[in-house]
């Protein structure tokens, strides 16, 4: 008997709430005694204004400043727990939702949905409950873009889909490190274009440096910030004139001035990005921490550190970098930093200095943070799904399974079939009534081999499959704004499946009522026809052809070892029509359609 996935989200859960509870209750803490003392600093101030010479006064004020500034960073720190907290629980809650049959919080990758792909739309990959739903809980903008591309982009590659089963499966049996990795995600996220990590990478994307990065430029903004104190100095104490330091200021002020293009370019791209970062540095150093197994994920983390340096240390000094910048959002503070300090050419410098280090690794970093983004959403998934199995690859055998089922309905509602398709070439024609499960049959099984070549469990209780393309044919609709009737979308679709048969590749076929925009004798012929194309494309073109013509699948006859028939039988009793949904080899020897047309009093 599989186990039960709660059984691990529900104490997790718990255990994380108090601590949520617990981290609240000494921030209101921290909160109160700072109050205090902020009332205990401001009295210590207005009375020592009013007595100058008392020290112990004086001390007792400073004493406040100090436990105050103590009592902030404290309750920074707290706010930061607090807040991560509030995601994890967040998470966990989210996954305990969803093992309940409610729907994902996560977005349903919509924007994806591509009605010309080979067979996205049919198969339900993007939109609400989908395959990509159920997977989705990425953290970050590029993990996002990185979980449509196995569900879209199949890998054809045994060695690949077995390299990301044990990625999946080793993350996976650590939920709770999943967890944290999203949650730290979450942090800082923004939906705000002009905060996007894009602007940065825009940024950096742009090749060269400005001229400030010279070894002029670096002795300079070391040497100006000693000489103006210096200068300043001799003032108060030597009475020398004020002109002594405002020539030097002035050249700080113009010099600043020269640079203001360069300035306001990188601040434009960098402004606003520290909190984003800061996300980025986080998750490089979760990865960089972590001890791995499988030599996937070792060779990605490997990817984030050498021995001078780590991922996460450097885009640590980007935000620091960003951080500084945004002081320009100020005026007067910038004001006086410019011209005491060259705070600008400061900013440019080390912007500079970072570029020219970093900027051919950073891609790659936030592409590895994507990755493990993708993974840890299919690894969640496989660990609530404890009823289904990891797929094993065959070189010879199409598709064996048992116990198969749409991995999209609920379990309670799920009903289990045994299905093979022995050889390549082989396509079998499934026959049966309205409503006996014949379409669902075939995404049940184009589903599965989706997620099977993502790496992920299917839903099955045995499952071998070679990985070769998918394509189907179910969903084709008529347009108005190309004038493409539904029976010709429907042959320029299946054009499009001959000249990738015709180019040699492997294609694992799905076909629903092919046709049907037709006369019946034209629809029957024409069906005969192209199946009879499929079939002399050289072992090229395997799978599964559901139709309503039972004439169809006296092409057994002549194609004995190409043709299969299948069916889905339903019982009529009396008036009443009832469906197992089971497959059975043969024809179909009952429909219902007249009796639901009655049914509906449409007749």
């Amino acid at each position: 008997m599989s186990k039960n996935p709660l059984q691990a989200h529900i104490p997790l859960l718990e255990i994380n709430s108090s601590a949520l509870k617990q981290e609240q209750k000494k921030y209101n803490l921290i909160s109160l005694i700072r109050l205090f003392v902020f009332i205990g600093f401001s009295g210590g101030s207005l009375y020592s204004i009013f007595n100058l010479k008392s020290v112990i006064l004086a001390v007792i004020t400073a004493l406040f400043l100090i436990t105050f500034i103590i009592l902030v960073k404290i309750s920074v720190r707290l706010n930061s727990k607090i807040e991560f907290l509030k995601k994890v629980v967040l998470l966990y809650e989210n996954e305990i939702n969803i093992i309940n049959g409610e729907s994902n919080i996560n977005s349903n990758g919509l924007e994806f949905v591509d009605a010309k792909h080979p067979y996205s739309v049919d198969l339900d990959i993007f939109g609400k409950n989908s395959i990509f739903h159920n997977f989705n809980r990425t953290c970050t903008a590029g993990g996002y873009q990185s979980l449509d591309n196995p569900l879209i982009n199949q890998r054809l590659s045994g060695k690949e889909i077995q390299t990301n089963q044990l990625c999946i499966d080793e993350l996976s049996k650590d939920l709770k490190w999943c967890i944290h990795f999203l949650a730290y995600g979450l942090l800082n996220k923004s939906t705000k274009k002009s905060n996007s990590i894009e602007n940065v990478l825009g940024w950096i994307k742009k090749k060269g440096t400005t001229s400030v990065l010279t070894s002029k430029t670096k002795q300079l903004l070391l040497f100006v910030p000693f000489l103006n104190c210096l200068f300043v100095f001799l003032i108060f104490y030597f009475d020398l004139p004020y002109l002594f330091v405002a020539l030097p200021l002035l050249w700080n002020s113009i010099l600043t001035w020269r640079h203001r293009a360069n300035v306001k370019a990188y601040h434009k791209n960098i402004s606003k990005s520290a909190h984003q970062l800061k996300t980025i540095s986080k998750l490089c150093n979760y990865l960089e921490s972590k001890i791995f197994v499988s030599d996937k994920l070792c060779s990605l983390q490997s990817k984030l550190k050498n021995e001078q340096t780590t991922a996460s240390a450097e885009i640590k000094k980007l935000e620091q970098i960003a951080n500084q910048f945004d002081m320009r959002l100020n005026f007067i503070t910038v004001a006086v930093l410019n011209v005491f300090l060259l705070w600008d050419i400061r900013c440019l410098y080390k912007s500079d200095e970072w570029k020219e280090k970093n900027a051919s690794a950073i891609e790659s970093w936030l592409a590895i943070i994507a990755e493990f983004d993708a993974l840890i959403s299919i690894a969640i998934y496989n660990h609530n799904n404890t009823e289904f199995v990891t797929p094993k690859i065959a070189e010879q055998t199409v598709l064996f399974a048992k116990e198969m089922s749409h991995p999209l309905i609920s379990s309670v509602k799920r009903v289990y079939n045994d299905f093979e398709l022995p050889s390549l070439g082989t396509i079998s024609i499934i026959t049966g009534a309205n409503m006996a499960g014949k379409s669902t049959f075939l995404r049940t099984i184009g589903a599965n081999l989706v997620l099977a070549m993502s790496g992920s469990k299917v839903c099955a209780g045995e499952f071998i499959f070679k990985p070769m393309c998918v394509y189907s044919s179910m969903r084709n609709t008529d347009s108005i704004e190309t004038g493409d009737s539904y029976f010709y979308a429907e042959i320029k679709r299946l054009q499009v499946l001959i000249s990738k048969l015709n180019a040699g590749i492997e294609h694992f076929i799905l076909l629903d009522e092919i046709l049907k925009g037709t006369n019946s004798l034209d629809k029957l012929k024409g069906s005969q026809l192209f199946i009879q194309k499929l079939l002399s494309a050289n072992g090229k073109a395997t799978g599964l052809i559901a139709t309503h013509d039972i004439a169809l699948t006296d092409m057994i006859t002549t194609f004995p070892k190409n043709i299969q028939n299948h069916c889905f039988e339903c019982s009529i009793i009396g008036k009443k029509i009832r469906c197992d949904y089971k497959i059975t080899k043969g024809v179909t020897k009952n429909m219902n359609a007249l009796l639901l047309m009655e049914e509906l009093e449409i007749i």
